[in-house]
């Protein structure tokens, strides 16, 4: 335990700020991306298909970035890193839950596109995974600091 704690002190202070921001950083802008562009580079021709791409980017990005934000809790990061996050998991949230009625007004198409597509956009950056796992591993020591020694 001690070795993982050594190897994964760079989560906190200076360097850790920097680390957090710019991995959630580029989870929200790629959530944007995903979600908005899905829509943005085809508005002629939406169909349901589309908006449930853009719902899946939405709803992906959201979901690492509330677990971002418990995990910087758990690595005692500075508050802005936890609120930041904890915002922006909302704002994605929203847009998700706005691009998924959208999506429920067309009519079903034949199209194969759906919510799975934008999640695999979403995971198919590395810094994802990055805060994914430094996020998850902060959870971890956020229950295992909550159940006492």
């Amino acid at each position: 335990m001690a070795g993982r704690e050594r190897w994964l002190s760079w989560l906190r202070g200076r360097r850790g700020l920097v680390t957090w921001w710019v991995l959630i950083s580029c989870t929200a802008v790629n959530g944007l991306v995903v979600g908005y562009g899905s829509l943005h580079f085809l508005q002629f021709s939406l169909s349901r298909g589309d908006h449930l791409v853009s719902g899946g980017g939405y709803a992906a990005a959201g979901a690492v970035l509330a677990v971002a934000a418990a995990g910087a809790a758990g690595w005692r990061a500075p508050v802005s890193v936890v609120l930041g996050s904890a915002v922006l998991a909302v704002g994605s949230a929203a847009c998700a839950v706005w691009s998924f009625g959208v999506a429920a007004r067309f009519p079903p198409d034949a199209g194969r596109d759906g919510p799975w597509d934008g999640v695999g956009g979403v995971l198919a950056g590395p810094w994802t995974w990055l805060l994914l796992l430094c996020g998850s591993l902060g959870v971890i020591r956020l229950i295992g600091r909550r159940r006492g020694p």
